[in-house]
């Protein structure tokens, strides 16, 4: 099946039943639009939707200087950590669409539109999500993300240490000027006008990823090697990583930390997934 034909394969069952034709046909066309511009052929698995950023195995560089503005406690310090084997990180968080196609029961706001990031997620949604993906694609391993793994593509695979910003880009105001910069790599407190916006409306980071701070919270993995063990206070939840477009800058630097209860589906919360090669 060549490419747009998977895409539209994948529209025409969601747009079933949401709304007449005339609603139907240009939201298929611009779903149709936002995906193709998203996906990215010849890196990592086929999957209508999502596009892939490789990061080789290797050892990389996270955690907060003490120094950083908006560091909370229970932050991890600098510290090197190692990707033992190649990893594919999804290039947007998983739009709306794409998680409807593969989650049952599950459906997107025709007038909100399919290319708006999957949220009102549980984290148990989330790993439905990878496993939906597991029995489709045999030959890969689906799941959240580590909050290893998160941390070293929110900060763009840094390899010094001299490099650990609130977040990684370009832009030589980010000493100065973090909020400021931020704008244009996120939606979030300061630009959102409180309402979610599709993915990929804003730059990416310099390894490709978009939305990685701000848009919605991403539901992670507990990487208790790196980050210690959870704690009695956290028993019940599990780790969100980015901020949302509803929280403040010092929210969505790479570096916070944040938790949530497992079984809660908020409208902040949703996810991108990472993946590997089966051995």
């Amino acid at each position: 099946m060549t490419r747009p034909a998977a895409i539209t394969a994948l529209l025409c069952p969601l747009l079933a039943g949401c709304g007449d034709d005339a609603q139907a046909a240009p939201l298929r066309a611009v779903g149709e639009a936002r995906l193709r511009q998203i996906e990215s052929p010849g890196t990592g698995p086929s999957v209508a939707g999502l596009g892939w950023v490789r990061i080789p195995a290797g050892d990389y560089w996270i955690g907060t200087p003490s120094g950083e503005r908006g560091r909370e406690p229970g932050e991890l310090p600098p510290t090197r950590v190692t990707v033992e084997r190649e990893l594919y990180v999804s290039r947007t968080e998983v739009p709306q669409l794409a998680y409807a196609a593969l989650v049952e029961g599950a459906s997107w706001d025709l007038h909100a539109g399919p290319a708006l990031p999957a949220h009102s997620t549980s984290w148990h949604d989330a790993v439905r999500f990878c496993e939906a993906l597991d029995s489709l694609h045999p030959e890969w391993d689906f799941d959240l993300p580590t909050e290893t793994e998160w941390e070293v593509a929110a900060r763009g695979a840094v390899r010094a240490e001299a490099r650990l910003l609130p977040f990684t880009c370009r832009d030589a105001r980010i000493a100065s000027e973090p909020a400021q910069v931020l704008k244009g790599f996120a939606f979030f407190r300061e630009n959102s006008d409180g309402v979610l916006h599709e993915c990929a409306s804003k730059n990416p980071n310099p390894i490709g990823l978009f939305d990685i701070h701000g848009s919605v919270y991403e539901w992670c993995r507990v990487d208790e090697a790196v980050h210690g063990p959870r704690g009695t206070a956290h028993l019940q939840d599990e780790p969100i990583r980015g901020g949302s477009y509803l929280s403040a800058y010092r929210d969505c630097r790479a570096g916070s930390r944040a938790w949530e209860r497992s079984e809660r589906a908020i409208a902040s919360i949703g996810f991108r997934v990472v993946c590997r090669r089966r051995r």
